[in-house]
Protein backbone atom coordinates (compact mmCIF):
# COMPACT_ATOMS: atom_id res chain seq x y z
CA UNK A 1 0.00 0.00 0.00
CA UNK A 2 1.18 3.14 -1.13
CA UNK A 3 1.51 6.04 0.95
CA UNK A 4 -0.92 8.20 -0.71
CA UNK A 5 -3.38 4.61 -0.60
CA UNK A 6 -2.60 4.88 3.35
CA UNK A 7 -3.41 8.13 3.74
CA UNK A 8 -6.83 7.92 1.89
CA UNK A 9 -7.79 4.42 3.35
CA UNK A 10 -7.18 5.74 6.91
CA UNK A 11 -8.99 9.61 6.03
CA UNK A 12 -12.14 7.00 4.67
CA UNK A 13 -12.10 5.10 7.73
CA UNK A 14 -12.28 7.92 9.98
CA UNK A 15 -14.96 9.64 8.19
CA UNK A 16 -17.13 6.44 7.38
CA UNK A 17 -16.75 5.75 11.92
CA UNK A 18 -17.78 9.28 12.28
CA UNK A 19 -20.90 8.95 10.00
CA UNK A 20 -22.07 6.01 11.64
CA UNK A 21 -21.61 7.23 15.43
CA UNK A 22 -23.56 10.28 13.72
CA UNK A 23 -26.55 7.51 12.23
CA UNK A 24 -26.59 5.98 15.96
CA UNK A 25 -27.34 9.43 17.55
CA UNK A 26 -30.03 10.09 14.87
CA UNK A 27 -31.76 6.47 15.45
CA UNK A 28 -31.38 7.85 19.33
CA UNK A 29 -33.14 10.83 18.50
CA UNK A 30 -35.79 9.51 16.59
CA UNK A 31 -36.99 7.02 19.26
CA UNK A 32 -36.75 9.64 21.79
CA UNK A 33 -38.52 11.72 19.74
CA UNK A 34 -41.54 8.77 18.94
CA UNK A 35 -41.35 8.26 22.61
CA UNK A 36 -42.67 12.20 23.04
CA UNK A 37 -45.14 11.75 20.57
CA UNK A 38 -46.24 8.33 22.40
CA UNK A 39 -46.76 10.08 25.73
CA UNK A 40 -48.07 13.13 24.31
CA UNK A 41 -51.00 11.37 21.94
CA UNK A 42 -51.80 9.31 25.60
CA UNK A 43 -52.04 12.90 27.45
CA UNK A 44 -54.52 13.95 24.76
CA UNK A 45 -56.40 10.63 25.08
CA UNK A 46 -56.57 10.83 28.51
CA UNK A 47 -57.06 14.01 28.73
CA UNK A 48 -60.33 13.58 26.13
CA UNK A 49 -62.04 11.11 28.45
CA UNK A 50 -61.58 12.88 31.15
CA UNK A 51 -63.93 15.53 29.78
CA UNK A 52 -66.69 13.39 29.69
CA UNK A 53 -66.47 12.94 33.89
CA UNK A 54 -68.40 14.33 36.61
CA UNK A 55 -66.34 15.75 39.72
CA UNK A 56 -66.50 13.34 42.52
CA UNK A 57 -66.61 10.95 39.54
CA UNK A 58 -64.49 7.77 40.90
CA UNK A 59 -61.95 6.85 38.31
CA UNK A 60 -59.03 4.41 38.35
CA UNK A 61 -55.85 6.36 37.83
CA UNK A 62 -52.37 4.70 36.42
CA UNK A 63 -49.29 5.57 38.59
CA UNK A 64 -46.66 3.50 36.95
CA UNK A 65 -45.24 0.18 37.23
CA UNK A 66 -48.43 -1.33 36.02
CA UNK A 67 -50.13 -0.14 39.11
CA UNK A 68 -53.32 1.85 39.38
CA UNK A 69 -55.39 3.40 42.50
CA UNK A 70 -59.12 4.77 42.58
CA UNK A 71 -59.12 8.43 42.88
CA UNK A 72 -62.32 11.03 42.80
CA UNK A 73 -62.02 13.48 40.40
CA UNK A 74 -62.42 17.03 41.72
CA UNK A 75 -62.74 18.86 38.94
CA UNK A 76 -63.43 17.74 35.52
CA UNK A 77 -62.81 21.22 33.90
CA UNK A 78 -58.99 22.08 34.77
CA UNK A 79 -55.44 20.46 34.51
CA UNK A 80 -52.50 21.49 35.65
CA UNK A 81 -49.96 21.13 32.37
CA UNK A 82 -45.90 21.57 32.55
CA UNK A 83 -44.68 24.78 30.75
CA UNK A 84 -41.07 24.01 30.92
CA UNK A 85 -38.37 24.28 33.62
CA UNK A 86 -41.10 23.00 35.94
CA UNK A 87 -43.41 25.28 36.17
CA UNK A 88 -46.60 24.50 35.82
CA UNK A 89 -50.02 26.50 35.27
CA UNK A 90 -53.32 25.67 35.30
CA UNK A 91 -55.59 25.43 32.51
CA UNK A 92 -58.88 24.32 30.30
CA UNK A 93 -58.54 21.02 29.41
CA UNK A 94 -59.66 21.83 25.92
CA UNK A 95 -56.38 24.44 26.19
CA UNK A 96 -54.31 21.62 27.23
CA UNK A 97 -55.59 19.02 24.42
CA UNK A 98 -54.96 22.35 21.76
CA UNK A 99 -51.43 22.55 23.44
CA UNK A 100 -50.68 18.59 23.37
CA UNK A 101 -51.33 18.53 19.93
CA UNK A 102 -49.89 21.50 18.55
CA UNK A 103 -46.43 19.64 20.26
CA UNK A 104 -47.31 16.25 18.83
CA UNK A 105 -47.20 17.91 15.40
CA UNK A 106 -43.65 19.69 15.78
CA UNK A 107 -42.93 16.70 17.00
CA UNK A 108 -43.72 14.93 13.97
CA UNK A 109 -42.13 17.60 12.05
CA UNK A 110 -38.91 17.12 13.69
CA UNK A 111 -39.02 13.18 13.37
CA UNK A 112 -39.78 13.65 9.49
CA UNK A 113 -37.01 15.95 9.10
CA UNK A 114 -34.55 13.06 11.57
CA UNK A 115 -35.52 10.67 8.72
CA UNK A 116 -34.72 12.54 6.28
CA UNK A 117 -30.99 13.46 7.79
CA UNK A 118 -30.92 9.21 8.75
CA UNK A 119 -31.55 9.07 4.81
CA UNK A 120 -28.87 11.44 3.98
CA UNK A 121 -26.17 9.56 6.34
CA UNK A 122 -27.05 6.16 5.24
CA UNK A 123 -26.33 6.98 1.55
CA UNK A 124 -23.28 8.88 2.80
CA UNK A 125 -22.24 5.93 4.59
CA UNK A 126 -22.58 3.63 1.53
CA UNK A 127 -20.54 6.05 -0.34
CA UNK A 128 -17.98 5.47 1.93
CA UNK A 129 -18.21 2.03 1.99
CA UNK A 130 -18.11 1.63 -1.98
CA UNK A 131 -15.00 3.91 -1.88
CA UNK A 132 -12.65 2.07 0.83
CA UNK A 133 -13.99 -1.54 -1.13
CA UNK A 134 -12.83 0.35 -4.10
CA UNK A 135 -9.53 1.47 -2.60
CA UNK A 136 -8.53 -2.31 -1.14
CA UNK A 137 -9.57 -3.40 -4.66
CA UNK A 138 -6.94 -1.88 -5.96
CA UNK A 139 -4.29 -2.34 -3.41
CA UNK A 140 -5.42 -6.09 -3.52
CA UNK A 141 -4.55 -5.95 -7.30
CA UNK A 142 -1.67 -3.72 -6.84
CA UNK A 143 -3.06 -0.67 -9.15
Amino acid sequence: MTEDQQRAFQQLSAEQELVSSNIELVRQRMDLTQAYIRDMQMGVKTLEELKTKQPDEEILMNIGGGMVVRAKIADSEKVIRDIGSGVRIETTIDQAIERAKELISRLEKQYTSLVGELEKLTSHATSLDGQLRSLLSKVQTGK
